[in-house]
């Protein structure tokens, strides 16, 4: 058997279409999702470092976040979290506004 004749067989092209479907499904971020919002809650907390696309923020429980930076803060400000919790208890924040 040669190698386009093992490339094109029924068996091997639906292995090809499967593969290729399943490669697509997880580029597109189908497999990433967190699950169902469990517990979704506010906090207050002090932006401590700047980096270029992302803020360090330590929350008033003494954990801390890394958030995107999407406006423009200065160190040392106090914004507003909204953070959700999901079944998988993962958790994600997102920045609300300046406090």
């Amino acid at each position: 058997m040669n190698l386009a004749n093992l490339l094109l067989n029924s068996r091997s092209a639906k292995v090809y279409g499967l593969v290729s479907a399943m490669l697509v499904m997880w580029l597109g971020g189908f497999f990433d999702k967190e699950g169902q919002v469990v517990k979704e809650y506010r906090i207050q907390g002090v932006i401590v470092e700047i980096h270029e696309r992302a803020y360090l923020v330590r929350l008033s429980d003494g954990r801390q976040v890394r958030l995107a930076r999407e406006q423009e803060l200065v160190k040392g400000t106090q914004v507003s979290l909204k953070i959700m919790r999901y079944d998988t208890k993962k958790e994600r924040a997102i920045l609300l506004s300046k406090s």
